[in-house]
C-alpha cells in the first residue's frame, strides 16, 4: 500500500529526522501542542507531532490546519541575516527590512472576542542531538516563556530561518492591482533576479516541458517570474500552478540549511501528474539542504505521494479535535468526504457472510473496507486471483464460510497461482458448520440468548424454541426466511435481528476483526 514501502530517497530522509546528528546545529520542530483552556480558535487540546521532514497537513476546513501551519510559522527566532518575504497582498503594510511573522499576522482578535489569556503552546525540538520543549503563556496580551521543570535554565526559543509561501500565491498578477501598478507601463526599474539552473530543471521535471531561463522582477518587494519556455512570458500570462511551483522552488532553495518552509494549499493549482513530481523535486532538495517542509493539502494525490510518517490528518467530533497520525490515504480522504472511501476489500461468499463480517466490524473499520459477496467458495478465491492480476486499488483478503476446509481452500489458491505471500485467505468461524448452522449454535449459549429474546421481545424459553426449529430446517439458507416467518417480520429483519445478538463482540471472530484491521493499516 503507497506510503508503507520507502524508496531510498524516503529512506535517507527519515533516518536524517531520526537521527539527524549530535553536530547538527539547527533546531527541527518536531510537535507543536495546544494547551488550553481557552481555546485557540476552539481548539482547547491538540499534539500535532512532525515525524519527517515533509509533513502535509490534511483535514476538512475549519478543523485547525491553518492554525497549526500559523503556529508553525513563529515557532522560532529570526537569524539575524534572514529577511521573509513580504506579503504579497499588502505592499502598504508596515514591514521593516528585516521582516519577521508574529503573532498578530495570523491571529487578528475582534474587540468582541475573548482574549487568549491563559493559553500555552508548546514547540517540541531538536538541536544537536538535544530534545527541548519551549513552553509559551499567553499572560495579559504578552507571551512569556515558561521553565522546564527538569532544566536549571529556562529554553530558549532556537534561532532558524522560516519562510511561510501563503495561499494568495495563486492569484494571477493580473488579477492583483499591485502588481499592475508596478508592473505596468509606467513601471519603475525592476532588480533583476536569475534563477539558476536548479529551479529550471526543477519546472521542466514538474511540467513535463524545458524551462529554459528563469528569473524573477522584484520592485518594491513584489516579484513578478519571467520566463523562457518555448516563448519569453511573465506571471501576467502564467497559469496559477506555474506561479505556485516557483514560489515555492525559490522559497526553498534561497532558505539555509535546516530552514523550515510553511507552505498553504500545496496543491493548488497544480495537476495531479505536476503535484507527484512537485513532491519528488521538493524530497530531494530536502535531502540536499536538510530543511524542513510542513504543508496544508486536501489532495488524494498529495496525501498519496507521501510516506506514512509524513501524513497528519485532523478531525474534529463537537467541540473535540483529534490528530491522526500516518493515516493511509483513503482514511484521509474519506474523514474529509460526506462518502467512505475503502482502502481494502473483503470478499465474501453470500449475503448472510457478508452481513455478519459486515457486523462484526466496528463503526471505523466499516467505513474502510469493501464487504462484497461474490457466490461460491470457489469463486471468491477466483475473485482474489483476479483483484491480484489487476493491481485493482487498495489490499484484498477472501473470507470463506467455515464450512470450507483448508486443503480445498490450497488447492483453489495454487490453481490460480496465488503467490503465498498474496494469498491472503480468512475462514469464518464453524469447524465445519455453514456461518448459518454456527450462528444458530452459538444463540443458545445463555448471553445471546437473552440479547436474540431481547430483540425479538420474547421471553427466552420461547427464544430457546424457536432456535430449535431454525436449526431443524433441512436447509440451512432458509433460516432468516423462517424466522420472518414465524414472527411476522418484514423481508431482511430476520437477518438483522439474528447477527444484531452475535456478532459485534463474539471472540470466534476476533480472528476476522484483526486480520481486516491489519489489512488496512498496511
Amino acid at each position: 500500500m503507497p506510503g508503507n514501502n520507502l524508496n531510498n530517497l524516503e529512506e535517507d530522509l527519515l533516518q536524517f529526522w531520526e537521527n539527524p546528528g549530535a553536530d547538527f546545529e539547527p533546531a527541527l520542530l518536531k510537535a507543536i501542542s495546544i494547551e488550553g483552556p481557552p481555546a485557540l480558535r476552539g481548539i482547547m487540546n491538540l499534539r500535532v507531532p512532525f515525524n519527517y521532514p515533509l509533513t502535509a497537513i490534511s483535514g476538512r476546513n475549519g478543523v485547525g490546519k491553518s492554525t497549526v501551519m500559523a503556529l508553525a510559522a513563529f515557532s522560532a527566532l529570526k537569524p539575524p541575516s534572514w529577511t521573509v518575504n513580504q506579503w504579497p497582498t499588502s505592499i502598504h503594510r508596515m514591514q521593516p527590512k528585516s521582516m519577521a511573522y508574529n503573532w498578530h499576522d495570523f491571529f487578528f482578535h475582534h474587540a468582541g472576542e475573548p482574549l487568549s489569556d491563559g493559553l500555552t503552546i508548546n514547540f517540541a525540538y531538536v538541536a544537536k542531538g538535544d530534545e527541548f520543549d519551549v513552553k509559551r503563556f499567553r499572560s495579559s496580551r504578552a507571551w512569556k516563556t515558561l521553565p522546564d521543570p527538569g532544566r536549571s535554565r529556562t529554553p530558549k526559543f532556537p534561532k532558524r530561518p522560516i519562510e511561510f509561501v501563503p495561499l494568495s500565491r495563486i492569484i494571477p498578477p493580473a488579477e492583483i492591482n499591485q502588481f499592475r501598478l508596478r508592473f505596468g507601463k509606467q513601471s519603475k526599474p525592476a532588480t533583476i533576479q536569475e534563477l539558476g539552473t536548479n529551479i529550471c530543471s526543477s519546472m521542466t521535471e514538474i511540467f513535463g516541458r524545458e524551462y529554459e531561463h528563469l528569473e524573477l522582477h522584484e520592485v518594491d518587494g513584489l516579484r513578478l517570474a519571467k520566463c523562457r519556455s518555448g516563448a519569453h512570458y511573465t506571471g501576467f500570462n502564467m497559469g496559477a500552478g506555474e506561479n505556485a511551483a516557483i514560489a515555492i522552488l525559490f522559497a526553498l532553495l534561497r532558505l539555509p540549511k535546516g530552514g523550515l518552509l510553511l507552505v498553504e494549499e500545496i496543491e493548488n493549482g497544480l495537476h495531479p501528474e505536476a503535484q507527484r513530481r512537485l513532491v519528488s523535486v521538493l524530497a530531494r532538495v530536502l535531502k540536499e539542504r536538510r530543511s524542513q517542509l510542513i504543508c496544508s493539502t486536501h489532495s488524494e494525490t498529495i496525501i498519496d505521494c507521501l510516506p506514512r510518517q509524513g501524513r497528519i490528518l485532523l478531525t474534529r467530533s463537537g467541540p473535540y479535535h483529534f490528530c491522526h497520525d500516518g493515516p493511509t490515504t483513503r482514511f484521509a480522504i474519506s474523514e474529509m468526504d460526506s462518502r467512505p472511501h475503502p482502502e481494502a476489500t473483503v470478499y465474501v461468499e453470500d449475503n448472510f457472510s457478508e452481513h455478519l463480517v459486515r457486523r462484526a466490524l466496528s463503526s471505523d473499520t466499516r467505513k474502510r473496507v469493501r464487504i462484497i459477496a461474490v457466490g461460491n467458495n470457489v469463486r471468491v478465491v477466483r475473485q482474489l486471483a483476479a483483484h491480484i492480476r489487476a493491481q485493482s486499488p487498495g489490499p484484498a483478503l477472501c473470507v470463506l464460510d467455515g464450512d470450507c476446509t483448508e486443503t480445498e481452500a490450497g488447492k483453489w489458491l495454487r490453481s490460480e497461482d496465488i503467490p503465498d505471500e498474496e494469498s491472503k485467505l480468512k475462514f469464518l468461524p464453524g469447524n465445519g458448520l455453514p456461518p448459518e448452522k454456527w450462528a444458530i449454535k452459538v444463540l443458545r449459549e445463555r448471553t445471546y440468548l437473552k440479547r436474540f429474546a431481547h430483540n425479538l421481545d420474547i421471553e427466552i424459553p420461547a427464544a430457546r424454541d424457536l432456535i430449535q426449529a431454525l436449526d431443524a430446517l433441512p436447509n440451512h439458507h432458509d433460516c432468516c426466511h423462517e424466522l420472518e416467518q414465524r414472527q411476522a417480520l418484514s423481508t431482511g429483519e430476520g437477518l438483522s435481528i439474528l447477527l444484531s445478538a452475535i456478532a459485534l463482540d463474539h471472540p470466534e471472530l476476533d480472528e476476522i476483526r484483526l486480520a481486516i484491521n491489519t489489512l488496512i493499516e498496511q
